[in-house]
């Protein structure tokens, strides 16, 4: 695993005490959790608007903790729009997590394969609201594909991003025959990175 990965992969993962898919009757079929105000979020939200009139796409914004959670546990699809961020949010992940059939804008990069991440088989990639039209639509026709989807990608977030494999991946990246490799050796992160990642969720 090289650093770059291993940095990468630190800004994807979810605490399985917090995030699971409990026995809850879903309120919301298609729906978004998250911030729409600030100006970055402007392609984003042209988006949901969009989804909102065309899909019945439902948005909601919650504080952190207890009633993010509760909100992600009662949709089936979340729709997640990471437009010009040129990368996955750590919500599509928690929403993964969640049980919730993850259908995100596909960012045509090689951290989709990294992510492990394919397109109707453990997550729905779109690239416009044309596309995801004809992917919902055929989502709603097939409900055992949905099904099997979502548990596909439940399965990947939890195998590929709680925090005891992460943490595993970076003792395996900062260590070699057991010992720590000095930091000058290692891929350096910036802090503005990690904290704008946390920022923009």
């Amino acid at each position: 695993m090289t650093g770059s990965c291993c940095s990468f992969a630190l800004k994807r993962r979810f605490d399985r005490c917090r995030f699971f898919a409990p026995c809850l009757t879903l309120s919301s079929q298609l729906g978004f959790v998250g911030n729409l105000t600030r100006d970055v979020y402007h392609q984003r939200r042209h988006l949901l608007e969009e989804a909102e009139r065309a899909l019945g796409l439902t948005v909601t914004k919650t504080d952190s903790g207890t009633d993010y959670l509760h909100a992600l546990n009662n949709i089936r699809f979340f729709l997640s729009a990471d437009i010009g961020f040129d990368e996955y949010m750590v919500k599509n992940f928690e929403a993964m997590a969640c049980g919730c059939l993850l259908i995100a804008y596909d960012h045509v990069t090689t951290e989709n394969q990294a992510l492990g991440l394919r397109d109707m088989e453990n997550v729905v990639l779109y690239q416009d609201i044309a596309i995801l039209t004809q992917k919902w639509q055929q989502l709603m026709s097939n409900p055992e594909m949905a099904a099997t989807i979502a548990t596909k990608g439940q399965k990947l977030a939890e195998e590929r991003f709680k925090f005891e494999t992460i943490g595993k991946q970076i003792v395996d990246e900062i260590t070699v025959d057991g010992k720590v490799v000095p930091l000058h050796n290692q891929h350096s992160t910036s802090i503005l990175d990690y904290f704008r990642y946390s920022f923009y969720r």
